[in-house]
This record gives structure tokens, sequence and C-alpha cells, in this order.
């Protein structure tokens, strides 16, 4: 089956001379092409543009003129490289570029990717591709929807069923048959409490790390922080992935109130003031009383 691949605009406007009318040393790039048909294009300004392609032995296999270049190499067999010369003529003079082409040849037949269920073992997705157009830096995967279970977070798609260290992504060149494992994650619960009462909960990821909430006081308690035990003998570390599910205690203290700012308070104060001052009036008013009445004698 006859396979084709063609590059579009490969510019070389790089290598056109600058100089006045020299031409200019020949660059030579190296490329990797998949399959029979090459195509070059030149997209700058020239008034004549020449190509020759040879072999590795230096035999001429084509030449032509114009801005785009066709070559297929199909015609030749046992080819795998070709090099490419362009001559690229402009006022201002001519100048070469030569590039290597390496040549690789897709297989026939198709490719089978298969999406499992790493938990269950079921297929679920199926895609196949046609090997005439799948081939090593050729063709990236495509990926299924992503698959969802109760308590499970999906971590991705693997082909090493167990261990899951070889990863298979929309990145993975495709240029054999896979059966692809989904992995998956526990999710726990994470429960607060405080004095007996759940105040919260959250869901994470195994691995992951928890989100504990900061409860405020209501001014005769502080919160202190969230502890692993009803005792408080063992503070949880924020910072310790979440492997199973748990219960956080919240622990409080006391707060001793402040007596010095409690006691100069000016609203409870002045009635105080105001209430000693009408007893002291008072007094001082019966004491000028008694003093002004006449005193009597008595006797025999």
């Amino acid at each position: 089956m006859r396979r084709y691949l063609l590059l579009l605009a490969l510019s070389l406007l790089a290598l056109v001379a600058m100089a006045d009318g020299c031409d200019a040393e020949p660059v030579k790039e190296e490329y990797t092409c998949y399959g029979d048909l090459i195509g070059l294009q030149y997209d700058g300004e020239a008034t004549d543009i020449y190509w020759k392609v040879k072999d590795e032995s230096g035999h001429i296999l084509k030449e032509c003129a114009g801005s785009e270049l066709e070559f297929d190499a199909s015609e030749h067999d046992g080819l795998d490289v070709i090099y490419v010369t362009q001559t690229v003529t402009t006022d201002r003079g001519s100048s070469e570029a030569m590039i290597r082409i390496n040549l690789m040849h897709l297989n026939e037949g198709s490719y089978c990717v298969a999406f499992f269920d790493s938990q269950n073992g079921n297929i679920l997705d199926v895609t196949y591709f046609d090997a005439t157009s799948v081939c090593r830096n050729g063709l990236f995967a495509s990926l299924p929807e992503q698959p969802r279970r109760d308590d499970y977070a999906f971590a991705g798609w693997y082909v090493d069923e167990g261990d899951f260290q070889i990863e298979f992504s929309d990145r993975t060149l495709v240029d054999r048959s896979y059966d692809v494992y989904a992995k998956w994650l526990d999710i726990y619960t994470v429960l607060y409490k405080s004095e007996g009462y759940v105040v919260n909960n959250e869901k994470v990821v195994s691995g992951n790390l928890a989100s504990p909430p900061v409860l405020a006081g209501n001014g005769r308690t502080a919160f202190v922080g969230w502890f692993v035990d009803e005792r408080y003998n063992q503070a949880f570390d924020e910072s310790s992935p979440v492997v199973d599910n748990m219960v956080l205690y919240a622990k409080w203290m006391d707060v001793l109130p402040d007596v010095e700012k409690e006691s100069f308070n000016p609203v409870l104060v002045l009635p105080i003031i105001l209430i000693a001052g009408v007893l002291a009036y008072f007094q001082v008013h019966r004491r000028r009383v008694l003093s002004a009445r006449p005193r009597g004698r008595y006797g025999s």
C-alpha cells in the first residue's frame, strides 16, 4: 500500500545570501520523514529557485525548478536517505542550502488501543489506528472520555497494570497495539469534631493534604488546633498526606478575663459616682439641720 507524508512550508529564508552577490556556504540540516512522498516549499521572494535531489552515493535522483519540490521515494527501491539542495537566486545574489532527510517507511495493517478498568478488568473503550498513518514520531494517541467511579478518583491511563509507572497520554506516540489501564485512587473522608459534634467534613484523594478549618472562639475559650485523638495527645500534622478515613478533634482552652479593663468601665462607674454624690449631699444636709436646732437645759 502506498504511503504518503507531506512536509509543508519548510522555509529556508534564513539561508539566503545577504552579501553583495556572493554565494553562501551550504548549510546542512537533518530531518526524519515518515512516508514516501516528500514535499518541500520555499516561501520567500526569489527570481529563481532550483532543486536537486541526490542519494548517499551522490547520484542525482531529481532536478526541478520552482517554489515547490515533490519527490516520491517509492520509485526508488531501498532508498533510506536523500540529500536535497536548494539554490535560491535573488537580486542580491545566489545561495545554496542542503538538508538531509531520513526516510522511515510505515507498516501495513492497523493498531488497536484497548482501554481497561484496572479494578474489574472491564473494557472501557477501543480505538483502532490505520498503520499507514500511524508510526513512531508520527501520530499521537487519542484518549476516551475520562471514566468515573464512586469513591474513587481517576489518576490517568497506564500501560503497566499494577505498577502504574508508564503513563499513556495524548502525547504518547502510537507505533504498536496497546492495552491501557485506568488508575484509580481512593477518596477518604475526614471528619472534624468539636465538643462531641461534627462541625465539618472533607473528601480527600489518597495522598493529598487535608485542609482543616480554623474555628472561632466565643470570648471565653480560644481554639488551639486539631488533634488525632480525643485526649489531645497528638496534634494533627497538616503536611502529612491522607491515607485513610480519619476523625480530628478540636482542642479549646479557657481565656482569663482582663480584670483591669473590665473594672474601669465608664458606663458602670458613672452611676456609682452619682449615687455616692447624692448620699454625701444628704448626709451633709442632715448634719446642718441638727446643728441648727436650739438645745434645751434640763436640771432641778
